[in-house]
């Protein structure tokens, strides 16, 4: 039997491990592989050539020795790794993380365009992203984000504790907590909600990696926020394994991003996965996987105003259209589970 032997390139996160959406795919994928029995599986974590610079020359030894390169570079990464394999003349595969590709290619450098034109295959993560590299490159394909999921069913998820027969409405925010993924805009459209529906007791519980220069200022937020039936807690990292578990416990996920790089969150797939709706703003792809009464709402990005509107028809719906949506996400979370992204895998020979 033929053994591949592959080598995967990305940021691993280093000793920090994976901790925001670039690591935690890149770890993924590697994990999907080395699932495969018939694989001889390498890996090469790019963020150690921060602090040492020379273990570029451990990466060309490692590119020589197999017979497949699957990169999942960062931004910053790109045009030294595609440059590189440009001058070998080494082919891969490029495992999209984000959606900031097609803006990027714009602005590349030569070499990096040409490598990426005709010595790569990309997969990108969205039908949208597809579309706009369609006219860049005949080699441009879809793959999904996808995750570890527990398959779950209407009752796992346990609808009657997430408030919408009664009891205190629990919101939650995961995600990179950084200005640009609006987590200041949840905040103020939570204390506008709590203020017009006083019967009622909120909370929003924000999770994620917080950037330290933006720490203090969430911080002294969270705590001019709180009121009589509102509570908002910065709960702190929570790693991976226990997302889809945690979110079950919530009324929606609130996802007001506007950050540049957005592609497909993963954090949407952990929402369908333990069937949560997700009220997110229209801002890159999020409405080609939010639609309104279907899985989640839509709201205009960068707009406090609009995501209030929009969380106060969402609290006016009906209990059966709450259930069907959350049904809704629970099967549509099969096709962003492992199985789905080994078949893709199998189908390309990635």
């Amino acid at each position: 039997m033929n053994v591949t032997k592959s080598l995967v390139v990305g940021n691993f996160g280093g000793t920090d491990g994976a901790k925001c959406g670039q690591t935690i795919k890149t770890h993924n994928f590697y994990t999907l592989l080395n699932q495969d029995p018939d694989r001889d599986l390498f890996k090469f974590d790019t963020c150690c050539l921060r602090n040492k610079p020379w273990l570029v020359f451990y990466l060309v030894y490692l590119i020589f020795k197999v017979n497949k390169v699957i990169i999942l570079p960062a931004q910053g990464f790109l045009p030294l790794l595609t440059s590189l394999l440009f001058i070998l003349r080494v082919k891969s595969d490029y495992i999209v993380i984000g959606g900031w590709l097609p803006e990027y290619i714009k602005h590349s450098n030569i070499c990096t365009r040409s490598y990426l034109k005709s010595h790569c295959r990309i997969f990108v993560e969205t039908n949208d992203m597809l579309n706009m590299l369609s006219n860049f490159s005949d080699y441009v394909y879809l793959f999904p984000n996808f995750k570890e999921i527990k398959k779950l069913s209407i009752e796992d998820v346990n609808l009657d504790s997430r408030g919408i027969y009664g009891g205190d409405i629990k919101f939650v925010f995961m995600s990179r907590v950084e200005r640009t993924k609006g987590v200041l805009i949840a905040i103020d459209a939570i204390i506008a909600i709590a203020s017009k529906r006083i019967e009622r007791n909120f909370s929003l519980d924000i999770y994620g990696k917080v950037e330290p220069d933006f720490e203090n200022e969430l911080l002294s937020y969270i705590n001019n926020s709180c009121s009589g039936n509102l509570t908002v807690v910065y709960k702190g990292f929570i790693h991976s394994d226990e997302v889809q578990s945690k979110l079950t416990e919530y009324y929606a996920l609130i996802f007001p991003t506007y950050y540049a790089g957005e592609g497909f969150p993963g954090v949407l797939v952990d929402a369908f996965s333990a069937g949560l709706p997700v009220i997110a703003s229209d801002w890159k792809y999020n409405s080609e996987l939010i639609k309104n009464n279907r899985n989640g709402f839509i709201f205009s990005p960068i707009n406090a105003e609009s995501l209030v509107n929009t969380l106060d028809c969402f609290l006016s719906i009906e209990k059966s259209l709450y259930k069907e949506i959350a049904m809704n996400n629970l099967n549509v979370s099969k096709c962003y589970s492992f199985a789905n992204a080994k078949l893709i895998v199998s189908e390309y020979g990635i």
